[in-house]
């Protein structure tokens, strides 16, 4: 397709409303299809004509005919714009059908959406999510979106991320936890037991040696992948430093304890799209997934003031 020279097209408007009329057969038809006045289809029309300096219509009673150049125009015009209503129509029925794709951490996925995705998928049938968890950065950015072809990225962060739309969504304590037997094991010593810990968990080391820990004195467990480590924990393979979220769930079971040990620091999450519209995909997930996290916080409020140490889990 050769360039288009914008300079010699007439105004759109102009061309609308000459192929309305000239497909309706009428000027009062081509208005109610555009929702404007009878009068200023005509006045298109001649505009339309003046630009082109060539007639395109002649009245004939209530209807209009069209001159042979009339004709010409209108076959194009239709044709062209059929081609574009058509290209829309496609762009939507795609968008519509792709699935939603959310990249996230693996500890958020596990802890907070994974146990309640059968209620998303029973409000919105049929919807596609698929998750890419382990995609963990301290600032997200357009380029990490495309990066990794992401609609909506769960991150977190205490700050709003440059180029994107971010905004809060659960903001939660951080304790050490463990198997009970290994809690009381380390209630006099907490050098005493192995500590689960991967290259991943650098971030954490002021945090340690803020509650007493020297990592040089510890039993460390690496086990090569922060994926892994709450199923260590679980077995009883050693204690971890993690947000209240990420161990909810054994927390409320019995499995796990948190250690009476004052942590003045809270993990922010926070939610993110590229700016521009939204598809109602996105929407929806973004309201379930802040009605998860509205109902999380009302189940565990932060009951200190200091938040000036984030975790980046």
């Amino acid at each position: 397709m050769a360039d288009v020279d914008w300079r010699q097209i007439p105004p759109l408007a102009s061309l609308r409303a000459f192929e309305a009329a000239s497909r309706l057969g009428g000027f009062s038809a081509a208005a109610r299809t555009l929702n404007v006045t009878p009068a200023a289809i005509i006045q298109q029309v001649r505009a339309l004509e003046a630009h082109l300096d060539v007639s395109l219509v002649q009245r004939d009673g209530k209807s209009i005919v069209l001159t042979a150049a009339g004709t010409q125009l209108a076959t194009h015009l239709q044709n062209g714009f059929g081609a574009i209503a058509d290209g829309i129509a496609e762009l939507r029925e795609t968008e519509a059908a792709r699935g939603l794709r959310v990249a996230t951490t693996n500890f958020i996925v596990d802890a907070l959406i994974l146990p309640e995705i059968g209620a998303y998928w029973a409000r919105h049938p049929g919807a596609e999510v698929a998750f890419m968890p382990g995609q963990c950065c301290q600032t997200v950015t357009p380029a990490f979106f495309n990066e990794h072809r992401a609609d909506i990225v769960v991150m977190t962060g205490d700050k709003d991320w440059p180029g994107v739309i971010s905004e809060p969504l659960l903001s939660c304590p951080v304790h050490v936890v463990g198997t009970p037997d290994l809690c009381r094991r380390a209630a006099k010593d907490l050098h005493a037991v192995p500590w689960i810990w991967t290259e991943e968990d650098r971030h954490m080391a002021g945090v340690m040696a803020q509650i007493g820990v020297c990592l040089e004195r510890l039993t460390l467990v690496d086990l090569g992948s922060q994926r892994l480590e709450m199923s260590a924990v679980r077995a009883g393979a050693g204690l971890t430093l993690c947000a209240e979220v990420v161990a909810r769930a054994d927390l409320e079971a019995g499995t796990l304890e948190k250690m009476d040990i004052p942590i003045e620091i809270v993990t922010h999450y926070r939610i993110a799209t590229l700016p521009g519209p939204r598809r109602r995909a996105v929407c929806n997930f973004i309201d379930w997934i802040h009605e998860l996290a509205q109902s999380y916080q009302a189940k565990s409020p932060i009951q200190h003031n200091r938040d000036d140490v984030v975790l980046w889990q």
